[in-house]
């Protein structure tokens, strides 16, 4: 009686198209970072606005107050 050697699929290789999105997406990313990172002075430059129109408005009710 014969029996059947069990053979294992060879792995399947990527195809081209997912090195091309991988990159894509790198790059993206990397777009993304170096216009997120100037948001950050911005976000900043509103706190302390903010921050100096709160003092304004302490102020106005202290003089007020007086």
């Amino acid at each position: 009686m014969q029996t059947k050697l069990e053979t294992t699929p060879a792995p399947r290789s990527r195809p081209s198209g997912s090195r091309w999105l991988r990159g894509l997406l790198v790059v993206l990313g990397v777009g993304a970072c170096g216009v997120s990172l100037p948001a950050c002075n911005t976000t900043e430059g509103v706190g302390e606005d903010i921050r100096a129109l709160g003092d304004a408005i302490d102020d106005a009710a202290e003089d007020a107050n007086d």
